[in-house]
């Protein structure tokens, strides 16, 4: 999508008079910015993905999710907000899985939020690993289910592969 944008802000560019030119070129920064912005966090995500024996950067691979999760945030009307606590450690284990878990738990809490509700997804040490939370505010949209009651067997088999708890409060 974003090249697409580059392509006919550039066809336009070509048409337009002067002003026009000026407004298409600051189209143009924007589209390349956020053009490079996606190309750095998929490079961070595929780093985090083929992390070896030493682990990954939980937290570099948290802002990469929510960086890729902020398009579809804005689309809904929710906010992404991130509060992390310190220095993670390194986490051993899959780290697909780990952000696969993630984004299907941000996903299902956002979803359950009506226009103009936030989470903040918190980070800190919790024992010898990390401790994740997910903080949603506003209105909760009607018939929206209780937190953990949806049919989540697909998030209780990753969290226990990752040998991690869900815990809903």
């Amino acid at each position: 999508r974003e090249t697409v944008g580059l392509m006919e802000d550039l066809a336009r560019a070509g048409k337009a008079g002067a002003a026009g030119t000026a407004r298409a070129h600051a189209s143009l920064d924007d589209q390349v910015g956020r053009a490079l912005n996606i190309v750095r966090t998929l490079s961070g995500l595929g780093d985090a993905l083929g992390a070896a024996a030493g682990g990954f950067d939980v937290g570099a691979a948290l802002g990469d999710l929510l960086r890729l999760t902020e398009r579809w945030a804005r689309q809904h009307e929710v906010r992404l907000e991130r509060d992390i606590a310190g220095e993670l450690p390194r986490a051993s284990g899959d780290p697909a899985l780990f952000l696969c878990l993630t984004h299907r738990l941000l996903l299902a809490c956002a979803a359950n939020l009506g226009p103009g509700g936030s989470i903040v997804l918190r980070a800190g040490r919790g024992g010898a690993g990390v401790r994740l939370g997910l903080h949603p505010t506003g209105e909760r949209l009607e018939g929206a289910a209780a937190p953990g009651t949806d049919d989540d067997a697909i998030n209780r088999e990753l969290a226990r592969r990752l040998g991690a708890e869900l815990v809903y409060e």
